[in-house]
């Protein structure tokens, strides 16, 4: 059944080769993360692309007044991109999981600010949602993403772009595990979500 899975990505990406634009395959994504406990360090960079980043994390279950308790993660990305630092809050809120038949769902959405070092860049807050689903050692995840407070762009409620991967998870043993994918980017509901660029990327997850 692996093999079959194996065999299944391979051909997706080779459908993907084959369409592929003048911005797709220029640069290769590669995080780095470790957990330990609720807490997480991750790192971030590309090959071909200046952009790289590190980030901290800390998972917190908090109860609100009349709901049941609510699993969040908080986070802080510190970036840099051709000598521009950013410094990015951010919080993610599980909202629900579940199963249907052999599929698994994971939902969940997230706010960040984007603070940037200099005024070439302004500003903004960004929200997405992300939904998953897996099968057996296959994913696929949707995060369509929308900004507010930036210079020069309506605060509506139009997408602005969506950000998707498709992967496969392997366990290299219980702590470890590696992830292959292709994230593909697409642009927003005012350019009818037309394909911006596909890259290659690769996770490796250390979890104590």
């Amino acid at each position: 059944m692996r093999f079959i899975l194996i065999i299944s990505f391979l051909a997706s990406l080779w459908s993907l080769q084959v369409t592929a634009g003048d911005r797709d395959w220029k640069k290769t994504e590669h995080n780095y993360t470790i957990k330990y406990k609720e807490y997480g360090v991750s790192l971030r960079n590309y090959f071909r692309d200046d952009y790289s980043h590190v980030e901290f994390t800390q998972d917190r279950s908090i109860k609100l007044p009349g709901l049941v308790a609510q699993d969040i993660e908080i986070g802080l990305r510190i970036a840099e991109n051709n000598d521009v630092i950013e410094t990015r809050p951010k919080l993610t809120h599980s909202v629900t999981k579940f199963k249907w038949h052999d599929l698994d769902f994971g939902i969940k959405q997230r706010v960040s600010y984007r603070h940037f070092d200099t005024e070439s860049q302004s500003d903004f807050i960004r929200y997405r949602t992300i939904t998953k689903v897996s099968w057996k050692n296959l994913y696929y995840v949707m995060q369509p993403r929308w900004v507010f407070q930036k210079s020069g762009e309506s605060n509506d409620l139009k997408v602005d772009d969506v950000k998707t991967q498709i992967g496969m998870d392997f366990k290299l043993d219980p702590l470890v595990k590696f992830s292959p994918y292709v994230q593909i980017m697409l642009k927003g509901h005012d350019e009818k979500y037309a394909r911006d660029d596909m890259m290659l990327g690769t996770k490796l997850q250390i979890k104590f």
